[in-house]
């Protein structure tokens, strides 16, 4: 299930959310829809939300049980 969208053009959109208790990440190129490596630090670990700045940077939000967490996208150019 995706829980949250950010998009700031026609070429960089985030998705996020969590499926079978493990977090999700997929990120649009203007051409298709990538699935990016998104630790899962326990069982029940959710993403609810995301904001963006640009294709190489992104931060996540979301839950895992009662705690706070928070996963960033940050690539080099």
């Amino acid at each position: 299930m995706l829980n949250g969208v950010a998009v700031t053009s026609a070429r960089n959109a985030w998705a996020v959310g969590e499926t079978r208790s493990k977090t999700v990440i997929l990120h649009w190129n203007g051409t298709r829809w990538q699935r990016l490596p998104s630790p899962s630090p326990g069982s029940g670990a959710v993403l609810s939300g995301v904001s963006a700045t640009s294709t190489a940077n992104a931060w996540a939000v979301g839950l895992v049980g009662s705690r706070s967490l928070a996963e960033r996208w940050n690539e080099k150019a």
